[in-house]
């Protein structure tokens, strides 16, 4: 039995944050999700350049848009796959301590608006920084069908 193609089932893959060593907040670059189903978020962390803890730490927050001008913190579940640390603040991910450091934070936007991104909040000081970078690819098409590996519209 032959694995099945994956080509039209995912859309092109986006990098939202050029890998970069941040010291302050940040907006990633919006993801436009227009004929597919889902758009997946991971953010890349790196090793930090600062002590982390309750006072010094970065929230991975999702945001949409209807108009990608717009934006506003995702609350509601039912707009996600993936495990939300603070529901009510869109917080997806908290990265405060240094067994933190080298990881991924991932998340599926699934909600009814066309634009996506996460945000980055960092607390507290940052002077040396963190590499942090971030990715987006959108999934599940709308339609069926596809040409050149994106759906037909």
């Amino acid at each position: 039995m032959s694995i099945p193609s994956l080509e039209g089932n995912i859309g092109d893959v986006t990098q939202t944050k050029s890998p970069i060593v941040v010291t302050a907040s940040f907006n990633a670059t919006s993801m436009d999700k227009q004929g597919w189903g889902s758009t997946k978020h991971i953010v890349n962390i790196g090793e930090s350049g600062d002590s982390w803890d309750g006072s010094n730490y970065f929230d991975i927050i999702i945001e949409d848009s209807a108009d990608n001008s717009t934006f506003a913190v995702v609350t509601d579940a039912t707009k996600l796959n993936g495990t939300m640390t603070t529901l009510a603040s869109g917080i997806i991910d908290v990265f405060n301590a240094e067994a933190e450091d080298n990881a991924l934070s991932e998340i599926e936007y699934i909600g009814d608006k066309r634009f996506s991104r996460i945000v980055v909040t960092a607390t507290g000081s940052h002077s040396t920084g963190t590499p942090i970078s971030s990715t987006a690819f959108n999934f599940n098409p709308r339609y069926a069908g596809s040409v050149g590996g994106q759906p037909s519209f």
